[in-house]
């Protein structure tokens, strides 16, 4: 979706002489706004790339216009940019009271005496542009000319009514006001900040962040911004998605870390912070105490207390520079392996050493691939340092976790503090009317009623009047929510006329009614950016604020998706519209990487969403909105049955489900699970089992659901490498079905199927093969021969046939089961992809390597496609062409191809995984092979160990990596050791 375009016009009039900063600086200004690392923009015209320098009035005209087309027809953002001679003229059309103002191309034989004939007029150009273009996904124009501020109010005059009309949003900054420009000045700054960045700054750099921070003499930078509704030149936000480039001095290792969702909330919390008192009574906890739990009701300023701990630059001094080591805030997407890696991800930049200690745990713990996600990657690797100070984590919100989720999370953080190191230090908060103990014990924090001085310099900060206030500030400090409160009405107070005034205040009177109060704010603000507007609401802001309000606050929700559920909705779906939307909703909602492709959308609160849903004046249908997101995540990521990388199944993998519980159908739910599995066997496994006690307070034991969360769990069990507790638990399963269902339902069979192949997986092929032998004809008259089922138990024994040693029949197995099963399940499917890899695999056991060679480098481009390149399955069959290469006497060829799978195994498998030591093996089989016994003899020494604990001392390959270090050691010259 969209993307970001940049053009740069170096021109210097030939009448008026020579600029001695051109070409250089537009040069310079190109590189860095198409620096993929900086600016990040493609060139807006791509068959010329770099500036257009020098260009006469036909060029300019046509390159200006070609920008724009190409930005129309991508939906991009276009960054246009004039660096040389600039005019003004008096306008003799009558649009304008003010000054014209002319950008002079290389051929102005009139420099003196513009016309539109001889120069581009900036005003009226950009107004045609964008009236024939009004599918760009907004307008950034930087002018460094002389006398620029006059194309500012130009544009001011003629732009914003086409603008208004085509809903697009632009910004505008110049290098001067009505005086001259010299020497590039501006240009050389703003390329010097864009390359530097400015420490004091936000994560990105902005038009309206040139004013204040390029100083050049004589001139004074203007910039205005135009949301699509309102034009201004002094709205401190400007439009989040049209940003010039990261602030590349943003504090790298600040914590949260910078381009994380925590990051944009933390900023967004601390816009305007006032330090209140209560900060300082929470440092002197947090320093006393491992464990300090803030409460308070609902904006109150809990969240924004807990931010205020990861800017200490805000604090005046009294927060102390990493303080805490990683932040974050909970709601109900939060996963235990969400919060993992969030938690890992900052700590690896925050505490010294935590890195080599994630690497440590790994290898030293027993069972890693095993162990839950937090204990993996956080709690794992921070037993693991030494002579470390406290480590704070902050987590805000713990109320706001799904009741699945909770208590995992929280039994783990409890365990975290019994640690008797005692260097693992938390601060949570969570609202003290939600229903909930305080969960830990240690010091306690409630925020109350901030005190009304420090409200009155938030406000007066916010620009209200200082009588007003105060008025408003000693209202709002009387209850709960003053912080939220104080925001809205900062937010609002220009827009509330006596009367409504008058009835806030009735509102937060001692008894009165507080959350009428957030009502009529909230109103308010919708009011103020159209929802009191009839088509407005209707075609512009309730089909967005629907699906928002579904999916619940925070920044959740993919812009694509968004764009998908809100054009059912009869509302803006390209990138341009619904862009304009979200500007104009902008202290309503929170946004993740605005601008880009990865831009996440949500509501600012969550007391948003249940006014919306329940209080607004025009409530959205938040049951409509979960219903009709879920068919755009249908329809936007089909479900294959597949794990797909891209974002948008990422997201609905983890959210699709969540909608369908919240629309009561659990079974769907539990088949969207299925439908859409995780990327590795654990975290499928890690999702069950929490959905499982999800489920297990809705409905009855013997619930066919309850049974088939215990079938999944089972069978991930055994794919995440334990097969004696899946078969254990299958046989379980299999009793209950068989008692619930009948011996012949489906499930039941599927259960049988299931405990002959964890048999199988636990080496007792015989017995597997049996049981499969005796599923077949009850699968075949219950499901009929060519049911998927049925071909599933046929494939299994083949292959049992074949591990049992008789490759020759297993072989013709297989051949007569692959056509069945492309006729029922498709030539792709992962299946027909297995029994392929069967017939290479039988081949080359019946002495053919050369023949199953060509099987699996034809098998491997469609694994990597179906599967993608780092499945398990994937990672088999690059083992199998290793094995054939070798086989075929190319030893160096076999090397490389171990080697290069090694790594990959031990990221997806975990370094223990069974096959990943059978790579480990053939790694120093054919070091010895190729003749380097030493390296090879090190490398099975290092082995060893690993193979003895898990597959045991009297392992075939246990015993065979024995049998090569005394081979290699003896053929090493020395052969006592050897014996």
């Amino acid at each position: 979706m969209a993307g970001r375009r940049a053009l740069v016009i170096g021109s210097q009039c030939q009448q008026l002489g020579e600029l001695s900063f051109l070409p250089r600086l537009a040069e310079e200004l190109y590189a860095v706004l198409t620096d993929p690392l900086l600016g990040g923009c493609e060139p807006a015209l791509p068959a010329q790339p770099g500036p257009l320098l020098n260009p006469s009035r036909a060029e300019l005209e046509q390159a200006l216009g070609d920008a724009f087309a190409g930005a129309r027809e991508a939906e991009a953002s276009l960054f246009l940019t004039f660096l040389g001679h600039g005019e003004v003229g008096f306008p003799g059309d009558g649009v304008t009271g003010g000054k014209d103002f002319y950008l002079l191309p290389y051929d102005c034989p009139t420099p003196q005496q513009p016309t539109m004939g001889s120069a581009w007029l900036l005003g009226q150009g950009l107004r045609e542009l964008m009236r024939d273009h009004d599918t760009i996904d907004g307008l950034v124009v930087l002018v460094d000319a002389c006398h620029a501020g006059e194309g500012a109010l130009d544009v001011t005059e003629r732009v914003a009514r086409v603008a208004a009309a085509a809903g697009t949003r632009f910004e505008m900054a110049t290098a001067t006001d009505d005086r001259t420009a010299a020497d590039g000045c501006f240009t050389r700054g703003v390329i010097e900040l864009l390359r530097n960045g400015d420490p004091a700054m936000g994560s990105r750099m902005a038009c309206r962040d040139i004013r204040a921070r390029i100083i050049c003499r004589g001139q004074v930078p203007q910039w205005l911004a135009y949301d699509g509704r309102h034009l201004s030149d002094d709205d401190p936000a400007g439009d989040a998605s049209l940003w010039l480039a990261p602030n590349v001095a943003h504090r790298p290792a600040r914590i949260p870390l910078a381009g994380t969702r925590a990051a944009d909330t933390v900023e967004y919390l601390t816009a305007g912070f006032e330090p209140p008192a209560l900060l300082e009574g929470l440092l002197v906890r947090a320093r006393r105490n491992r464990c300090v739990t803030v409460s308070g009701p609902a904006g109150s300023g809990k969240s924004t207390l807990l931010a205020a701990l990861a800017r200490p630059e805000l604090s005046v001094g009294r927060v102390p520079d990493r303080f805490v080591h990683a932040v974050v805030f909970l709601d109900r997407t939060v996963t235990e392996r969400s919060l993992a890696y969030d938690l890992r991800d900052q700590l690896m930049v925050s505490v010294d050493g935590y890195r080599a200690a994630v690497s440590t745990h790994r290898e030293a713990a027993d069972g890693w691939e095993h162990q839950p996600a937090l204990v993996q990657q956080v709690s794992g690797p921070l037993g693991h340092l030494t002579g470390a100070g406290p480590v704070r984590l902050v987590l805000d919100g713990l109320d706001q976790l799904r009741d699945d989720i909770a208590p995992a999370i929280q039994a783990w953080l409890a365990q975290l503090l019994t640690d008797p190191d005692g260097h693992v230090h938390l601060i949570v908060s969570q609202r003290a009317n939600s229903g909930e103990p305080i969960m830990f014990d240690g010091a306690r924090l409630t925020v109350d009623a901030p005190p009304p001085d420090v409200l009155v310099r938030y406000l007066e900060g916010r620009r209200l009047p200082r009588a007003l206030a105060k008025f408003l500030a000693d209202a709002c400090a009387r209850g709960a929510s003053a912080w939220l409160l104080a925001r809205l009405i900062a937010d609002t107070h220009t827009s509330l006329d006596e009367t409504a005034r008058d009835d806030l205040l009735e509102r937060l009177n001692p008894g009165g009614d507080r959350a009428g109060a957030l009502a009529l704010l909230y109103d308010r603000m919708l009011d103020e950016v159209g929802a009191a507007d009839p088509n407005e609401w209707a075609q512009q802001l309730r089909p967005v604020l629907t699906p928002l309000t579904a999916a619940g606050a925070g920044p959740v929700m993919p812009l694509t998706l968004l764009g998908a559920v809100s054009a059912v909705f009869g509302g803006p779906s390209g990138p341009a519209r619904l862009r304009a939307v979200l500007q104009r909703l902008n202290r309503l909602i929170v946004r993740f990487e605005p601008g880009t492709d990865r831009e996440l959308v949500g509501l600012f609160h969550p007391t948003l969403a249940e006014h919306l849903q329940h209080h607004a004046r025009r409530p959205v249908d938040v049951i409509n909105g979960h219903r009709i997101l879920l068919e755009q995540i249908e329809k936007l990521a089909p479900v294959t049955g597949l794990y797909m990388d891209n974002p948008l199944y990422r997201w609905a993998a983890e959210a699709e489900a969540e909608h369908l519980w919240q629309l009561g159908d659990i079974t769907a739910a539990l088949r969207a699970l299925q439908r859409r599995p995780l990327p590795t066997p654990r975290r499928n496994l890690e999702r069950w089992i929490t959905w499982g006690t999800r489920v297990r307070m809705r409905l009855e034991h013997d619930h066919m659901d309850r049974l088939w969360i215990r079938h999944e769990i089972a069978y991930w069990t055994g794919e995440a490498g334990d097969p004696a507790e899946a078969l254990q638990l299958f046989q379980e399963l299999l009793f209950d079905r068989e008692r619930v269902l009948g011996p012949h339902h489906p499930d039941t069979l599927s259960t049988r199927h299931n405990v002959a192949f964890q048999t199988e997986e636990l080496g007792d092929r015989a017995q597997a093969l049996r049981l499969y032998q005796e599923l077949l004809p009850d699968r075949e008259r219950v499901l009929g021969p060519h049911h998927p089922g049925t071909l599933s138990t046929r494939m299994n024994i083949a292959s049992c046939t074949g591990e049992l040693g008789d490759s020759a029949q297993a072989l013709r197995l297989f051949q007569e089961l692959l056509p069945d099963q492309e006729r029922v399940l498709g030539p792709h499917h992962p299946d027909t992809l297995i029994t392929r890899h069967h017939m290479a695999f039988q081949t080359q056991k019946l002495g053919d390597p050369a023949q199953a060679l060509r099987l699996y480098q034809e098998l491997l481009p469609d694994r990597e496609r179906v599967l993608g390149p780092h499945h398990p399955d994937t990672l088999t069959t690059r083992n199998n062409i290793a094995s054939c290469t070798g086989e075929l006497g190319d030893p160096a060829q076999a090397l490389r191809l171990y080697q290069e799978l090694l790594p990959d195994r031990e990221r997806v498998l975990g370094p223990h995984h069974p096959y990943t030591l059978t790579t480990r093996i053939n790694v120093a089989v054919w070091t010895g092979k190729l003749g380097d016994l030493a390296q090879a003899v090190r490398l099975s020494q290092r082995l060893l160990p690993d193979l003895e604990r898990v597959l045991g001392p009297h392992h075939p390959y246990t015993l065979t990596t024995r049998n090569n270090i005394a081979a290699w050691t003896s053929g090493g010259q020395d052969p006592e050791e050897g014996e």
